[in-house]
């Protein structure tokens, strides 16, 4: 008896002078997350990849397959496919053109990002070359000239915001994957008229990479989804062209 007494006592002054110590994880700051993301495009030389893509638009509502293809710093090749492989159309930027074949009307639209009507655009200010960031998966807001900025800090993610004379951008960096999650822009009048949301980030080949891209305006209630099926980076996908018939109608816009 005295020795079971003893090992009791023995045991609540070992578990007395014992000190609990809570581990808790560092929080990752938005300058880390920034940085990460800039580790993770340069990491990104080209890429290809196919998928569906669910086009919900006022003048068209239909369900395709597409491939792209994308070289660093500004080729992107993008072919829209329907059904049984059917082809309906390619998108082609090559720096600051923009080439739009209709395989259906037989008609390439060439414009260029710089163009009046372009800059007139509402989405002016993340079209031009921007618009190749996003595409290899980083969008520096920082880069954007600004009248102000500030960051918010919630729980499971941050928001950077960007302050301009008639409206504004916000892009939200997901705390856990360390990428970012959103890009909302909105107009002078403060509501938001165009959201990007990257979901369901992968890890292929030590690179991050949306697998989803969801495209929302609210304005006039048109989406466009996108799902990568397969991705392959920095692979010798050859010269970027895009390839038409010679008697195409040529369009300028």
């Amino acid at each position: 008896m005295k020795r079971i007494l003893l090992k009791i006592l023995i045991s609540l002054i070992l578990v007395s002078c014992s000190t609990t110590k809570t581990i808790s994880k560092k929080e990752i700051t938005l300058d880390e997350i920034l940085e990460e993301m800039k580790l993770n495009s340069v990491k990104i030389q080209s890429y290809s990849a196919i998928g569906d893509v669910d086009l919900n638009l006022n003048s068209l509502k239909m369900k395709l397959s597409f491939s792209i293809q994308s070289q660093k710093p500004h080729k992107v090749l993008i072919d829209l496919f329907g059904i049984l492989g059917i082809d309906i159309a390619s998108i082609y930027l090559n720096n600051d053109s923009i080439l739009v074949y209709n395989a259906i009307n037989n008609e390439l639209i060439s414009t260029n990002f710089s163009s009046n009507k372009i800059k007139r655009s509402k989405l002016s200010l993340i079209a031009d070359k921007k618009i190749y960031s996003i595409l290899f998966g980083e969008f520096d807001l920082n880069s954007f000239e600004a009248d102000s900025a500030s960051v918010k800090d919630y729980d499971d993610k941050f928001s950077l915001i960007k302050y301009f004379s008639n409206n504004r951008i916000e892009v939200f960096y997901d705390k856990t994957t360390s990428f970012i999650s959103e890009i909302i822009y909105y107009s002078s009048t403060s509501n938001n008229i165009f959201e990007i949301f990257f979901k369901e980030i992968k890890v292929i080949d030590g690179i991050k990479f949306p697998s989803k891209i969801f495209i929302n305006n609210s304005n006039s209630n048109e989406t466009i989804s996108l799902e990568f099926k397969k991705i392959e980076f920095n692979k010798n996908i050859g010269e970027l062209e895009l390839i038409y018939p010679d008697d195409a109608e040529i369009k300028e816009w």
